[in-house]
């Protein structure tokens, strides 16, 4: 009788268990539904008002973490804020917007203020993967790029956010992580610069009122160059004296793989500030010689803008005003169009 009513309550005890962990499981399941079901809502709605409400008011100089379609575009610019065309007073004289004229062409603006070299690579990476064969790249190269560092980066996370684990990082974890959470990342990232647009609605301008003249900033361009060149002194290359080149190469390779025209900009330098602040014009020449011959042997396409600019179109040392954007925006229309 004992035995009987012991296993009496040892089965009872059994399909007790069994159905609290049923009722526990659908409650969970419940929660991962409701969950996922929140994060599908909120990334649809965030991916729906900038496509359709917001983008006009989304900052240009940002496309390139926001715009979910590139396939409409012929020509894309990319680099850092040399290629950002950050002192105009108006989004007709950006770099782009002038290109687009010239050209007749919808031109992309995909430069991203201090780009370095690892960025770039995830640039090309990303853009590879949404514009079509045949579209064409320019790229800027400026006198003082450093092609070989490719451990520094300013937007790792922003890229990481876009775009997940990358090919050769890729594990099971990895591709699920890509597969479910990607699709959100992205939406709600593009979502953070959602205070820009309330910002431009609200009438401030990212274009600038005036635009300075290159003799104004004479001391504080000779200040950050000395604070540069003791930075490089103590880096890890300083003993390295052959440049290396292999993000280009990095870069290079992704675009071609995927029958994208990647064309090297190298951009201008003022050299009548470069004189004036002391910098070393014969150190500029010989990396700007040397990466032409790398251009030349890798056969990668180049415009060589190194001396093409005149004074009056800087703001400073490197960076052009609308004078200038205007000037580059003709010889890369020109280059294209004598292929």
């Amino acid at each position: 009788m004992l035995f009987c009513v012991s296993q009496f309550l040892y089965s009872l005890n059994i399909v007790t268990s069994l159905y609290i962990l049923v009722f526990r499981m659908k409650l969970l399941a419940r929660n991962i539904i409701l969950i996922a079901s929140l994060f599908f809502i909120i990334n649809l709605s965030i991916s729906f008002t900038i496509r359709y409400y917001l983008h006009d008011h989304l900052h240009e100089r940002k496309s390139l973490f926001y715009e979910l379609d590139l396939s409409q575009y012929e020509l894309v610019i990319t680099g850092d804020s040399v290629f950002g065309s950050n002192y105009v007073t108006s989004r007709e004289n950006t770099l782009w917007a002038e290109l687009e004229k010239i050209s007749g062409k919808e031109v992309f603006p995909g430069a991203i203020d201090g780009s370095k070299a690892l960025d770039l690579i995830s640039t090309a990476e990303y853009l590879s993967e949404k514009l079509k064969p045949g579209t064409i790249v320019f790229m800027d190269s400026t006198p003082s790029r450093n092609w070989g560092d490719i451990i520094k980066a300013n937007y790792h996370n922003q890229f990481f956010m876009l775009r997940g684990y990358t090919d050769y990082d890729k594990n099971l974890f990895h591709d699920l992580y890509n597969k479910l959470m990607v699709p959100i990342t992205s939406r709600m990232f593009r979502g953070r610069d959602l205070f820009e647009v309330f910002g431009s609605i609200a009438g401030r301008s990212y274009y600038k009122k005036n635009v300075k003249n290159w003799r104004e900033s004479v001391d504080q361009t000779r200040e950050n160059l000395k604070l540069f060149e003791e930075y490089e002194t103590k880096s890890e290359n300083k003993n390295i004296k052959i440049p290396s080149y292999v993000a280009l190469k990095i870069i290079s390779d992704i675009y071609k793989n995927k029958k994208i025209r990647l064309i090297v900009v190298l951009s201008p330098l003022n050299k009548d500030m470069a004189k004036l602040i002391g910098s070393d014009l014969k150190k500029y020449k010989i990396t700007h010689d040397s990466l032409i011959r790398y251009l030349q042997l890798n056969e990668i396409e180049y415009i060589d803008m190194f001396n093409k600019l005149n004074q009056d179109m800087f703001v400073d040392m490197i960076h052009t005003n609308g004078n200038g954007d205007y000037y580059m925006a003709r010889i890369m229309n020109n280059y294209i169009n004598k292929i």
